[in-house]
């Protein structure tokens, strides 16, 4: 009975712990239920379903639903997180298979959908096969520094909407977005990366304001970004643009 009243306890303290958690990053849950480990320092989380309080925030993301997350509590500080690994998520944005994260070492997501926008169909945009992250230091202004980044994208998917336009019609405010965050000091946000490689199999076209079936052209294109951890974005962004550029005058749009 000692053993049951103990565990009891520690499970509502548990509990109230992910409860407050959760209010003090503003958000409204509820939990399909949890699992803890003393020993291993571990809480494990079923069937989340939350929305975010904050209305810029609910905008975003809307309902957020995770099917299991497992925290393992850093060793040497209980208030640090040591890993975390999220399965099948699910929001507004799009869903994730699996996430593992261990904090300054690296993060690897797999089966990432990235939506469209409302008013380009709000279906899938990006479909990434998978992306590794590869933590290095921290920079001189304080702020992490990335080895490596990796993202596998197996297809781009692009939609004229309605109104005849494509999502890539403001690439070139996008770019500019860009330049001015390269030419701030501390680089506008954007983090410092040694290395990047962005690999895609497909690119996918379809018009909205006309029945005619989706366009998918095989590109299988590899775009490297070496030794320029302050100035790789616009690069890699304008190669993207080139490959997509080229999809679209083979598909004839």
């Amino acid at each position: 009975m000692g053993i049951f009243a103990v565990n009891l306890l520690v499970k509502k303290m548990v509990a109230d712990r992910i409860e407050d958690e959760l209010v003090k990053n503003g958000w409204e849950a509820e939990l399909g239920g949890f699992d803890y480990s003393l020993w291993d320092k571990e809480v494990e989380i079923y069937g989340f379903s939350g929305v975010p309080m904050d209305e810029d925030r609910f905008e975003q993301f809307g309902e957020v639903q995770l099917k299991r997350a497992r925290v393992k509590l850093d060793g040497n500080n209980e208030d640090f997180i040591g890993e975390l690994i999220i399965s099948e998520a699910q929001a507004k944005f799009g869903k994730l298979d699996k996430l593992e994260v261990v904090p300054g070492k690296f993060i690897l997501a797999k089966g990432l959908t990235v939506n469209n926008p409302k008013d380009f169909g709000g279906g899938p945009l990006f479909e990434v096969q998978s992306v590794q992250i590869e933590f290095g230091g921290i920079t001189k202004e304080g702020k992490q520094r990335y080895k490596r980044v990796e993202l596998q994208i197996g297809r781009i998917n692009l939609v004229k909407n309605m109104d005849g336009k494509w999502l890539t019609d403001g690439a070139p405010q996008f770019q500019m977005e860009l330049m001015k965050m390269k030419s701030k000091k501390d680089g506008g946000g954007v983090p410092e990366v040694d290395s990047i490689s962005v690999k895609i199999g497909e690119v996918a076209f379809l018009d909205l304001s006309q029945s005619g079936a989706t366009h998918i052209i095989e590109v299988n294109q590899a775009i490297e970004e070496n030794n320029n951890p302050k100035g790789y974005a616009v690069g890699v962004f304008l190669r993207i643009i080139g490959v997509i550029a080229s999809a679209k005058n083979q598909a004839d749009f």
